[in-house]
């Protein structure tokens, strides 16, 4: 069981050195994990994320309704498309969400998912 959870720690820490965005977050979209690279990308950190509901810290606006995407995400274990996201410095940026999927099908613990933002593009302040 050690072996495991060093394995474990071992994955986060590689996970936390990412330069992409990656945050962790259940299925009311509360952060359970977020990256350096979310750090850097968004401008807060990791100690004002965690336990944040994403879609407030973020601002985000979805390309299509939140509801449609959730039901996409259960139906099909992930869901593609852009979202808009607020930083702290009140920049937009465009955020390709290729990486959201539903942990039921992705990891061992049910009802979480997970987001990899990769070279978000900026849009000023609005």
């Amino acid at each position: 069981m050690e072996f495991l959870a060093a394995s474990l720690r071992d994955q986060i820490a590689l996970l936390d050195l990412a330069h992409d965005s990656i945050i962790i977050r259940d299925m009311i979209s509360t952060i359970l994990f977020w990256n350096r690279g979310a750090e850097q990308t968004y401008g807060w950190s990791k100690a004002e994320a965690l336990g944040k509901v994403s879609h407030a810290l973020l601002e985000t606006e979805f390309s299509k309704p939140l509801e449609q995407i959730e039901t996409e995400l259960l139906r099909d274990g992930c869901w593609e498309g852009e979202l808009v996201h607020r930083k702290r410095d009140g920049t937009r940026i465009v955020v390709p969400a290729g990486g959201l999927c539903n942990g039921m099908r992705k990891v061992s613990r049910p009802g979480f998912s997970r987001s990899i933002g990769k070279s978000p593009s900026e849009k000023g302040p609005r």
